[in-house]
């Protein structure tokens, strides 16, 4: 995806922007950052109960007894908020470790005697939702950066 620069011509927004303190702003822009990843997010979620893994709602228990979160709680968003160039969001799956393997699949595994543990066909249900999601949370995110900004303002 290619990151664009952000331009707002409304003078209610600019006029907004200038009775907000630093914190106020950088809350805004995190929750309307954090709003236009939420279709990516939900079609993962989405995705991933559909593409025929089992238990995805349910905590892994591993054999010493430690308790997993479970896959649906593993798809999480991030916004990382720095200098003008430095702002991101981004939507992840790397929360909960199962779910690399299921995404991109894993090759044939043998033990060191030679037996066969099998492979893990990938179900590529991440990459199909930023496919399918991308430009939508693209295209929604001045909107939801000047709702953000203007519902700060009025809360003010």
């Amino acid at each position: 995806m290619n990151n664009g620069d952000i331009r707002v011509d409304d003078k209610e927004v600019i006029k907004a922007l200038a009775n907000l303190s630093f914190k106020q702003m950088n809350k805004a822009y995190r929750t309307g950052m954090k709003k236009a990843l939420d279709p990516i997010l939900k079609q993962t979620k989405t995705n991933l109960r559909s593409s025929g893994i089992r238990n995805v709602n349910k905590p892994y228990i591993g054999k010493n007894g430690k308790k997993y979160k479970s896959m649906l709680q593993g798809v999480k968003t991030s916004v990382y908020i720095g200098d003008t160039e430095d702002s991101y969001g981004k939507v992840h799956i790397m929360n909960e470790f199962r779910l690399k393997w299921f995404e991109m699949g894993t090759n044939t595994r043998h033990t060191r005697k030679g037996w066969n543990r099998g492979s893990i066909s990938p179900k590529w249900f991440f990459r199909n939702a930023v496919n399918q999601k991308g430009k939508e949370a693209v295209d929604n995110l001045d909107k939801n950066i000047r709702e953000s900004i203007m519902k700060a303002w009025n809360k003010k």
